[in-house]
């Protein structure tokens, strides 16, 4: 399953709100924000498993994942790759078709799973997810307010973009 961007060109949309490199032809793109990747988990997976300190010891822990369905997701692979290391087989506890499901076996205590902080940052905060192997990727892509070619920013386009900034403590 690959989710397809909306197309602004055939819609009578004023907004729409990606998550990419900003290489999109059919309209105005502004940043909303970027975004980051680390590996997180349960206090109750760490209290039972033991607190990976570096990436080679979180490459042999259960690692959940999901099938990443658009641009810009990262695998497990690509994660490690990024971080110059070279991860051989690595020992998936589940594999799931959706984010959500990774993040939600991750709170049950089932693994760790890769973590964009934009979209935990209320788990992080409440501390029923955190950060191991104190490694986080910078993420190149971010998110984006993208108007359609023709549209104009309204005001009520820009209280939502201020809006959007301000609840991911842009502003």
């Amino acid at each position: 399953m690959t989710m397809s961007t909306a197309d602004l060109l055939h819609t009578e949309v004023d907004a729409v709100i990606r998550f990419g490199n900003c290489n999109w032809n059919d309209g105005t793109s502004y940043l909303l924000f970027d975004e980051q990747v680390s590996a997180v988990c349960s206090l109750g997976w760490l209290k039972e498993n033991g607190t990976p300190e570096t990436l080679a010891e979180l490459m042999a822990c259960s690692l959940l994942t999901d099938d990443p369905t658009s641009e810009g997701w990262l695998t497990w692979e690509q994660w490690f790759h990024t971080l110059g290391e070279r991860p051989g087989k690595l020992k998936y506890g589940l594999r799931t078709s959706l984010y959500t499901d990774a993040v939600q076996a991750a709170r049950d205590g089932q693994g760790a799973v890769l973590g964009w902080d934009r979209l935990l940052h209320e788990y992080f905060a409440s501390g029923e997810l955190m950060r191991v192997a104190n490694v986080v990727l910078p993420m190149s892509d971010a998110y984006y307010l993208v108007v359609p070619h023709g549209r104009s920013i309204t005001p009520m386009i820009q209280a939502l973009m201020e809006l959007l900034r301000q609840a991911a403590g842009m502003t």
